[in-house]
C-alpha cells in the first residue's frame, strides 16, 4: 500500500525557529558557532517540527484543533516529547557529530547530551565501537537509504545488543543534512536466542557422546555374549560327552536363550547408534519380497503357536520384487509381526497383508490390546515402551519400532499406526513405487 506524504501547512521557517529554542536549550551557543552544522541541526529539528505540525492538525471531537495537543506540541515541549519516547533517538550531522540524544539514548550510552554534543563517536566511545557507529553512518550517507544494523555495546562486564535503524534526514531541497537513528534494546532476545543455540549444541554433543558410548559398549558386550552363546550350544549338544543330570541341559538352554535375547538388544542398540551418528548405509539389492515375507512368517509361526495366536498371510496377487536392503526389510517385517504376536492374547488373530497401490503397502493387523491414540507418537521413541496393565509383562527394550521407523525412512518410505484400546492395532508401511522391480529385472529399478 502506497503511503502519501503530506507536509504541514505551517511554514517550515516558523517551526525551525520555534522548535530549536526548546529542543536544544543550552546548546544555542554551540549551534551558532558550528558553521554548517548549525544548519543541519535546524533542518533536523525542523523535520521533527513538521511532524508536530501534522499532529497539531488533528481534529478534536468538536471539529477544531485539540487544545491539549496544541499545548503538548508547543516549542518548549518538543524535547520533552522525545525524552519520553521508550526508544533511543539520536541525531547527527553529516560529519557524524552528535546533535541530539534523548534521555533513553543518554541512559543507554551512559553519557549526557552535553558530553556528546558536537563530538564524533571516536571522541566518546572505544575505538572498535566507534568504528561500527561510523561505518553505519557512512552507509546511510552513501546509499541515501535507511539502514538496519545490530550493534554490540560493551558495558562493564556485560555486552548489550541494540537494533538500530539509521536514516538520512533531508532539507527542503532534498540534500542530506543529517543522520537520524532510532534504537531499541534487543539484549533479552539476543540472550534467549544464544541460550537456545547453546542448549541445542549441548544436546547434540550429548547425543553424539551417547551414541559413541552405546556403540563402544555394544561392541564390548557382543564379544563375551557370542562366547556365552557358543559355549552353551556346545554343552547342550554334549559335543565332548554327557553333562549328567538332565537339568543341566535345561539350564544351559536357558543360558543360551538369555544370551541370544541380550545379544538382540545389543545389536539393536548398535544399529540405532550407527543411524543416529549417520554411519548406517543401505546395502541394496533386488529381492523376492514374497520369499522374505514367507520366511518371516515361518519363523514367527512358532511364537504364534506357543501363544495361541492365529497368524495369517493375505496376498491378493503376486508381488513384484523389491530393490532394498534385504536384511533391513526382513528386520522391519520381523519387528512388526513380532510386536503383533507379543501383544495379542491367546485366541487372537494377526494378519499380514501386502499389496501394490501405486506404492508398496505392507500391513500388519492384530486383535490385541490396542494403544491409546495419545500414546502412539511415543511408540517410535527409542527405549520408550507403552506400558499398561495389559502390556506390563511383555519383554523388550523399546527399540523395535524406533528402528523399524528409521529403516523405513532410510528406504524413502513411511510408517503409520492406527489403534485404540481393546480394538487391536494396524501398522502400515509404505515403500515408494520406485523401489518395485518387475520379475524379469535383476538389477535396480530404472
Amino acid at each position: 500500500m502506497a503511503i502519501e506524504r503530506r507536509r504541514s501547512k505551517t511554514p517550515l521557517s516558523v517551526w525551525l525557529a520555534a522548535a530549536t529554542a526548546g529542543c536544544l536549550a543550552g546548546g544555542a551557543g554551540w549551534i551558532s558557532g558550528a558553521g554548517g552544522m548549525g544548519a543541519a541541526v535546524l533542518a533536523v529539528i525542523g523535520a521533527m517540527a513538521t511532524l508536530a505540525g501534522s499532529v497539531l492538525a488533528t481534529r478534536g471531537t468538536n471539529g477544531g484543533r485539540s487544545p491539549a495537543l496544541t499545548r503538548m506540541m508547543g516549542p518548549n515541549q518538543v524535547r520533552a516529547l522525545l525524552d519520553q519516547a521508550p526508544l533511543r533517538i539520536v541525531l547527527k550531522d553529516t560529519a557524524g557529530r552528535y546533535v541530539f540524544l534523548n534521555r533513553s539514548a543518554e541512559a543507554w550510552f551512559g553519557i549526557g547530551t552535553d558530553t556528546a554534543l558536537g563530538k564524533h563517536p571516536s571522541e566518546v566511545f572505544p575505538r572498535e565501537l566507534a568504528k561500527l557507529y561510523d561505518a553505519a553512518d557512512r552507509l546511510v550517507l552513501e546509499t541515501d537509504q535507511p539502514q538496519q544494523t545490530q550493534i554490540a555495546h560493551p558495558r562493564g562486564d556485560r555486552v548489550f545488543h541494540s537494533s538500530v535503524m539509521k536514516y538520512p534526514i533531508h532539507a527542503d531541497d532534498g540534500a542530506i543534512v543529517g543522520i537520524g537513528a532510532i534504537g531499541t534494546d534487543v539484549t533479552g532476545r539476543f540472550d534467549a536466542e544464544r541460550a537456545l543455540l547453546d542448549a541445542k549444541e549441548a544436546a547434540e554433543r550429548a547425543n553424539h557422546l551417547k551414541s559413541a558410548f552405546l556403540a563402544a559398549m555394544s561392541h564390548e558386550l557382543r564379544t563375551p555374549l557370542n562366547a556365552i552363546i557358543g559355549f552353551s550350544d556346545l554343552i547342550d549338544m554334549e559335543l565332548y560327552g554327557p553333562v549328567g543330570d538332565p537339568r543341566y541341559r535345561e539350564y544351559v538352554r536357558d543360558v543360551g536363550a538369555s544370551g541370544r535375547h541380550l545379544l538382540g538388544i545389543v545389536n539393536d542398540i548398535l544399529d540405532l547408534a550407527r543411524i543416529e551418528a549417520g554411519r548406517e548405509a543401505l546395502n541394496e539389492e533386488t529381492i523376492d519380497l514374497e520369499e522374505v515375507i514367507d520366511n518371516v512368517m515361518r519363523t514367527m509361526q512358532v511364537h504364534a503357536d506357543r501363544g495361541g495366536v492365529d497368524l495369517r498371510l493375505r496376498v491378493v496377487r503376486a508381488l513384484p520384487h523389491l530393490y532394498c536392503d534385504a536384511r533391513r526389510v526382513r528386520q522391519i517385517l520381523f519387528n512388526l509381526v513380532s510386536n503383533a504376536v507379543k501383544f495379542t492374547p491367546s485366541g487372537g488373530l494377526v494378519t499380514v497383508a501386502a499389496r501394490v497401490v501405486g506404492d508398496l503397502e505392507i500391513e500388519v493387523r492384530d486383535t490385541g490390546v490396542g494403544i491409546p491414540a495419545h500414546e502412539i507418537p511415543a511408540l517410535f521413541e527409542p527405549f520408550n515402551r507403552v506400558i499398561n496393565h495389559l502390556t506390563r509383562g511383555a519383554e523388550g527394550a523399546g527399540l523395535g519400532l524406533a528402528l523399524t521407523q528409521r529403516f523405513v525412512q532410510m528406504h524413502g518410505g513411511s510408517i503409520s499406526v492406527s489403534s485404540a484400546p481393546g480394538t487391536g492395532t494396524v501398522v502400515t508401511v509404505r515403500l515408494p513405487a520406485a523401489r518395485l522391480v518387475e520379475h524379469a529385472d535383476a538389477g535396480m529399478p530404472g
